[in-house]
């Protein structure tokens, strides 16, 4: 857990984009390709043969790849790719912004670069919540505290200031289907 004085941190004169962009997409059936591609650049140092590569299927849009070099097990790299048009809803530009706002005041992992359909970022070792370890007395309050200081860390000016819930709702309701081919899917979109 960061240190609470870390909130205080000013980050608006920090460069909040100080990762590399990469002019590159990758395939979602070329995963691994692609990533080396990306290790290329922010690792380039690491032999293709000696890196393993690990791919995480916990997501639901998003393809996520670990990538182990074997020579250095404690820097792990992440590669994420973006799911097929997730940024309709998303806006990647606020999204990279907030990474390095948020690593610059000690929240959040380093991204080390982007590239056209994703990110490249620091591996943190933990432990993922659910919605069981989320209720437990010892861990709620450590959530709502990180939380807090989240929510006081200093930001650009360009960063808007107030709440964005409100129109990421209308957001997500505009691009949502009004009829759907299946008639279940129909039936429950009717019934709400």
């Amino acid at each position: 857990m960061p240190q609470e004085t870390r909130s205080s941190v000013s980050v608006a004169s920090m460069n909040c984009h100080s990762s590399v962009h990469i002019p590159l997409t990758i395939e979602e059936d070329k995963l691994i390709d692609g990533s080396v591609k990306v290790l290329s650049v922010i690792r380039p140092t690491w032999a293709k043969e000696k890196v393993n590569f690990k791919v995480f299927t916990d997501g639901i849009t998003n393809k996520l790849l670990g990538c182990f070099h074997e020579d250095f097990p404690e820097d792990v790299v992440l590669v994420r790719v973006y799911g097929h048009k997730t940024d309709l809803l998303i806006d990647r530009n606020a999204e990279t912004r907030n990474i390095q706002l948020l690593h610059n005041a000690g929240y959040s992992p380093h991204l080390y670069a982007t590239f056209c359909n994703g990110l490249a970022y620091e591996y943190v070792s933990g432990v993922v919540l659910d919605t069981t370890s989320c209720r437990d007395p010892d861990v709620f309050p450590l959530v709502a505290r990180m939380v807090a200081l989240v929510h006081k860390v200093d930001s650009t000016d360009d960063v808007p200031k107030e709440p964005s819930i409100w129109l990421k709702i209308e957001q997500f309701l505009s691009i949502m289907p009004q009829t759907f081919k299946e008639a279940e899917k129909q039936a429950r979109y009717q019934k709400f």
